[in-house]
């Protein structure tokens, strides 16, 4: 690498090809959210700290029920496009009428009774004030949760000119309202929009995504070894493999969050009904042996004893967690189970230890994610459970426990967690929130619903002398974080 190349080089996502396969109202992976937090802008973002600040819009408030941004004058695309008020309207608007974004429900919260099939028609409660320099969102009352959720990418401003007005799709990649932007709609290639109010000079000014033809058994660091590629983000490996591997390389910069990446045994709605509470323990607590003892042998890995970290929000009081270390010990694990089963996910390295438990488990690999996935759609049957990987916030994260809500991770699923959601968001009253949350949580747990099994660190690593500027906080790898002296 010359001294003066600001260039960074990254190995591609494993099958996505180019930007059209993102799309900021279909975040159902970690690298997809990766890709779109670059080259999107939201009104509200969160700093390295955890605290809210300005995005798009310049300034932020409450003024009695209405909610007020108003929006940076100086924000450009890549080609000089002013980006106003109207372009937030117009985001907002698509979100509205697709209806397919994971983190939060900015509909129901603002338009609940209006079901727009254009983009061009009218919500009362979204306005443009000031000639495109203001965008006002009216509610009946002040929500907590509103500023939080919209740091979401679920929640970016797209310039109107990049979205078709007809299909709703994203045509144009290169006018985008990031500090990043697409150099081309045939590859995920990027370059720094020098117009942008993240832009530094410092921070790489060209993104390269390097592809492999069998990304499936690609070594990863092998590749930043041979100078292949020169970061590996937070959602492209593991811990284990990257805190050793910059221990022992003096040419290597190790960024490691604090440890709330869970990982855990989840029974989808078909394994709820079909499989009782006596045997969904059996099956997740011999899972759960398994797995801790092939995870605690490496690097990184703690016990996860509960869904939230145990100083987060939401988490469980001593008394109950002793509730379900009694039933936990009340099976006599590991057992084998001979019951005709499918399972998504579950890591390759440890699923010839997992199948001697579990002969006659169809173990696989599968699409989507379980509760939001169309099965039929995409030729699948359901799974009776599956194996994931997913942050938890230390802190109150609306974002996020919509996610898990969609994806079969609490006791609710479905209509059921649609309403849940919506009466924990009317709350007003934190206090009362969070003990709607640990009830959540308690129960989710006690009828063996759910199973943890670690936490760990996201970890990512560059080659010097690239540094990080990345937030402990958050499994986020905005690439504008990333720069050289």
């Amino acid at each position: 690498m010359k001294n003066n190349d600001l260039t960074l080089k990254i190995m591609a996502f494993k099958n996505i090809r180019k930007p059209s396969d993102f799309d900021p109202a279909k975040i159902h992976f970690a690298p997809e959210y990766l890709y779109l937090e670059n080259i999107y802008s939201p009104l509200v973002e969160y700093n390295v700290n955890g605290e809210l600040v300005s995005g798009v819009a310049k300034n932020f408030r409450w003024e009695g029920n209405q909610a007020i941004f108003e929006i940076r004058e100086d924000l450009y695309t890549a080609d000089g496009y002013k980006i106003t008020a109207y372009d937030a309207e117009k985001s907002f608007k698509r979100l509205f009428i697709l209806n397919t974004n994971t983190h939060g429900n900015l509909k129901d919260m603002l338009c609940p009774n209006t079901e727009l099939k254009s983009i061009g028609e009218s919500c009362a409660n979204i306005e443009v004030r000031d000639n495109g320099k203001t965008l006002v969102m009216k509610f009946k009352k002040k929500h907590p949760f509103l500023f939080p959720m919209l740091t979401a990418i679920d929640f970016a401003v797209i310039p109107s000119i990049s979205i078709d007005e007809k299909t709703l799709a994203i045509k144009d990649h290169r006018n985008t309202s990031g500090p990043y932007y697409a150099i081309s709609e045939e590859n995920l290639d990027l370059e720094a929009n020098k117009k942008h109010y993240h832009y530094n000079k410092k921070m790489p000014q060209k993104v390269l995504y390097i592809y492999e033809n069998d990304i499936n058994n690609f070594d990863l660091i092998k590749a930043f070894s041979e100078k292949k590629h020169d970061h590996i983000t937070t959602v492209s490996s593991t811990p284990d493999k990257l805190i050793p591997f910059a221990r022992a390389n003096k040419e290597v910069v190790l960024h490691k969050t604090y440890p709330f990446w869970l990982r855990l045994v989840s029974f989808t709605a078909k394994g709820r009904r079909e499989i009782s509470k006596k045997e969904r323990f059996e099956i997740g607590e011999t899972l759960r042996k398994i797995l801790l003892d092939c995870y605690l042998k490496s690097e990184g890995y703690e016990i996860a004893e509960q869904i939230f970290p145990s100083i987060a929000e939401g988490n469980l009081s001593s008394e109950q967690l002793n509730d379900i270390n009694k039933l936990r010990n009340s099976f006599s694990i590991p057992k084998i189970n001979k019951r005709k089963m499918i399972a998504w996910y579950f890591p390759q390295e440890f699923l010839s230890e997992i199948k001697k438990y579990f002969p006659n488990t169809q173990f696989i690999y599968g699409k989507g994610i379980p509760g939001i996935i169309d099965y039929k759609k995409e030729g699948f049957e359901e799974p009776h459970f599956y194996f994931s990987g997913t942050d938890m916030s230390f802190q109150e994260d609306i974002s996020l426990i919509s996610y898990h809500l969609s994806k079969d991770m609490f006791k609710t699923s479905g209509k059921e967690a649609k309403e849940w959601l919506k009466d924990y968001m009317e709350t007003d009253d934190k206090v009362e929130r969070i003990k709607k949350l640990n009830k959540l949580h308690y129960e989710t747990l006690s009828e063996g619903y759910v199973f943890p099994i670690v936490f760990a660190p996201y970890a990512a690593i560059l080659r010097k002398p690239w540094k990080f500027g990345l937030s402990r906080y958050y499994a986020n790898n905005p690439i504008w974080r990333i720069y050289r002296e």
